[in-house]
């Protein structure tokens, strides 16, 4: 009570103590309420309803809505001529970042080396300055060159943004995240759960963490294709059985005795998970995903009963001459 931070934290223990909060949404719709200004070290004495509480935050929060910002670009070029190779790259260089966003540790993959926590807490404060930096500025550090040789078609977007004024993309990220944590905030305060915004997390009672870490995550994918961790938790848009299916191996010929019904009914919810997790590909891509999954023939059962024979005497079958 007595540091820089007093007259912040006096408010917020008269706004606790007499029930009085404010909430304020800004122009770029980010909810703030009393209890933004709490400090770190009290926040895990913070109760809601008399209950102990959890911070359901976003992992990699703004890089989590690069793909989104990558896609919009390329969309905006799709129709314009000659730029059919740049669309090609540019998608392909999307689902290389959506892939990389979505798995392990997006800060610790800039590491030297990546076994050190201390290394990683600098590179993520970098890597968040570097972000939102000038051009110049960031064209003049190694760790901003390593990240643009390897995606050198996002970061060329980002530089165009801010090519004019670098605070543009930083307007554009805090509306992607306030749009993102209100549509979580409504779902579950529909479902009954209560729940607090606080700059990229939701506040909420420790007994709703998972279905409002899970809430969180699915805007976020919806947003931006995107399988992020919130509050540690990695959120998938698959169910057991889809992650089962995509999990088994077609080309291993079945020893339980598993019917042709059977062998097309797991193909057809692989086929389902696939195209849930590839919901950020091309238009284009998707109707013809779809059509190969209707090629249900004749040929197939075929392709279905060599594979049971062959598998039967100890061979394999390759299924890319069907």
């Amino acid at each position: 009570m007595t540091g820089k931070h007093r007259e912040n934290l006096r408010s917020l223990v008269c706004a606790i103590d007499g029930r009085k909060h404010e909430v304020r949404i800004s122009v770029r719709g980010q909810i703030t309420t009393t209890i933004g200004n709490c400090p770190k070290e009290l926040q895990s004495h913070l109760l809601l309803h008399q209950k102990r509480t959890v911070f359901c935050d976003v992992a990699q929060a703004q890089w989590n809505f690069l793909p989104f910002i990558l896609a919009n670009r390329v969309r905006h070029v799709s129709g314009v001529p000659d730029r059919q190779k740049y669309v090609a790259d540019a998608w392909r260089e999307h689902d290389r970042l959506t892939l990389i966003l979505s798995e392990g540790d997006f800060y610790r993959r800039w590491c030297v080396d990546p076994d050190s926590d201390t290394e990683r807490a600098d590179k993520k404060q970098l890597l968040n300055i570097l972000l939102n930096k000038k051009n110049e500025q960031c064209c003049a550090n190694r760790l901003y060159l390593r990240l643009k040789a390897e995606f050198p078609i996002t970061l060329a977007v980002i530089e165009d943004i801010k090519r004019s004024d670098h605070r543009n993309l930083s307007k554009q990220l805090h509306r992607f995240m306030a749009d993102t944590l209100a549509a979580a905030l409504l779902e579950v305060q529909q479902k009954g759960i209560a729940a607090i915004p606080f700059v990229d997390a939701l506040m909420c009672q420790q007994t709703n963490q998972a279905v409002v870490c899970e809430a969180l995550g699915r805007q976020i994918f919806l947003a931006a294709g995107v399988c992020a961790k919130v509050g540690g938790i990695r959120y998938s848009p698959l169910t057991e059985e889809e992650e089962a299916a995509l999990a088994f191996d077609e080309e291993v010929a079945s020893k339980d005795g598993m019917s042709y019904d059977e062998w097309e009914a797991i193909r057809f919810v692989k086929c389902v998970a696939a195209l849930k997790l590839m919901r950020r590909c091309p238009p284009l891509f998707v109707p013809v995903a779809l059509a190969a999954a209707a090629r249900l023939t004749l040929n197939e059962r075929k392709s279905y009963d060599q594979i049971k024979t062959q598998g039967d005497n100890g061979s394999h079958w390759d299924l890319g001459e069907t």
